[in-house]
């Protein structure tokens, strides 16, 4: 499984302290083995939403393919995912 990161994702995660960062990892480590599966999104193709920390981590996935797009409070989130959908995708 690769991963990749947009650049809107390393900019939230540098915000992130020390325990919601550690939450990420350990969540990103058991979607690099498929144990975690987010809740997949209604209109946009291969995404997905996972919460942590009362924050939506928002990617992408197709086949071996996990690009994290954003990582913000729910309706940032999918108001960021909304307005930038089309320019990632299309």
């Amino acid at each position: 499984m690769e991963l990749q990161s947009y650049p809107e994702f390393k900019k939230d995660i540098k915000k992130l302290d020390h325990q919601e960062r550690k939450r990420l990892k350990k969540t990103l480590e058991k979607m690099i083995i498929n144990l975690v599966s987010g809740k997949p999104m209604k209109y946009t193709k291969h995404t997905f939403s996972k919460r942590i920390s009362g924050k939506r981590l928002i990617y992408y996935k197709k086949e071996e393919l996990i690009i994290l797009l954003c990582f913000k409070h729910h309706d940032k989130a999918y108001k960021w995912l909304k307005e930038n959908y089309e320019k990632l995708f299309n």
